[in-house]
């Protein structure tokens, strides 16, 4: 969530010159919550990352998940 990944300046340049492809599987996925926590999660990040691919010619490939909410199949143990 952070800018230049909450990295200092040194190490943020060493890891966009080493790094070809970032891969992003992370998210907020909860089914309630304040909204702000996840533009911040899931949107805000992804700017962020893409900022960072664009600027220095670096890959992303975003992994996403689908979920269910209170779901419950009867062959399921609790």
């Amino acid at each position: 969530t952070k800018e230049n990944l909450g990295t200092t300046f040194d190490e943020f340049n060493k890891i966009t010159s080493e790094v070809t492809t970032i891969i992003n599987c992370a998210a907020n996925v909860k089914h309630i919550g304040k909204y702000s926590n996840f533009y911040r999660d899931n949107v805000q990040t992804i700017i962020n990352l893409l900022n960072i691919c664009k600027e220095n010619n670096i890959s992303l490939a975003h992994i996403s998940t689908l979920s269910l909410h209170g779901f419950k199949n009867d062959n399921v143990e609790p």
